[in-house]
């Protein structure tokens, strides 16, 4: 932002009044979408328990956001939900929020169901079998294997109902494919 004292200090003026409320609008915003993927993954834990053919409980959800702190946030992209940690170090899913900036003008933000699995050669391997359901919105990248569904800005109120509809294309990705079990070590016992 620093383009002269001037641009600085009218910047700083303008903005100082509203930063405590800017704060608490944001941690409530973070809340009230924690709260809501909380609500839809609750109740489905013994359906993607299931699908996946892993065991899931409800002390393995968490709040989850990304980035954690603005320090190490680099603007482009942001997630907000809850994550479970099915295998700790090996699996972790995450039903979240998105938002991701490609370009200028407004984010695309999309719900999403994600699973991160420890092991380039073995998210390929998921990653192989997954695609043959021929899904149109499944993708891999990186670690991660991800369900994402776009939301159009009449969706973002009620983005917890994508994220229901999103949760039982994802238990069919996994029922079809015979589960995540299959690719992943058991827990070490």
């Amino acid at each position: 932002m620093s383009a002269t004292p001037d641009t600085d200090r009218s910047f700083l003026e303008a903005a100082s009044p509203s930063y405590l409320q800017a704060l608490c609008a944001i941690r409530e915003f973070r809340r009230e979408v924690q709260e809501r993927c909380d609500r839809v993954v609750r109740p489905r834990l013994a359906e993607q328990a299931s699908a996946l053919g892993l065991p899931l409980n409800e002390d393995m959800i968490a709040p989850y956001s990304r980035p954690e702190k603005l320090s190490n946030w680099s603007g482009s992209s942001a997630n907000l939900g809850v994550r479970l940690v099915a295998r700790e170090g090996t699996v972790e899913l995450y039903y979240v929020m998105s938002w991701e900036q490609e370009q200028a003008g407004d984010p695309s933000i999309s719900a999403v169901v994600s699973v991160w699995v420890k092991g380039r050669h073995t998210v390929a391997r998921i990653w192989e079998e997954v695609k043959k359901t021929g899904h149109p919105r499944l993708y891999a990248w990186e670690n991660l294997i991800v369900l994402a569904k776009p939301l159009a800005a009449g969706q973002i109120g009620a983005f917890d109902e994508s994220l229901e509809g999103l949760i039982t294309e994802w238990s069919g990705v996994w029922e079809r494919t015979g589960g995540l079990n299959k690719f992943v070590s058991p827990p070490a016992s």
